[in-house]
């Protein structure tokens, strides 16, 4: 199913390794801008491990250590990678939780 990404992903996804100084500057980079300009950020990860085919073990696309950017509020969802943002419905956590947080960033804005 998805063991293509695995086997040639693209050079985007490859400097996503952990060790990566390019992935540590821009990451730092971005804690910088947020906090100096006070956005306000919310963040999901995923819990468990993401199907990636027929007889190969189910994998971590972005581990739980490393899905939390460290800024705002962070969620650890009980979904694989492939429906972390991709709300069921209405009554779905991940759109319960953006909607609210965008309704306080607007009531924040008007006062």
């Amino acid at each position: 199913m998805y063991a293509k990404y695995l086997l040639f992903p693209s050079v985007e996804v490859q400097e996503m390794i952990t060790s990566s100084e390019k992935l540590h500057n821009l990451h730092e980079r971005f804690l910088k801008l947020m906090k100096n300009r006070s956005i306000p950020c919310l963040s999901f990860g995923e819990n468990i491990k993401t199907p990636i085919g027929l007889h190969l073990p189910d994998i971590w696309m972005v581990p739980p250590e490393s899905s939390n950017p460290g800024i705002g509020p962070f969620v650890c969802l009980p979904v694989n990678h492939i429906n972390t943002c991709k709300p069921c419905d209405e009554d779905d956590c991940i759109y319960q939780r953006s909607r609210q947080f965008l309704r306080d960033i607007i009531r924040a804005i008007k006062k």
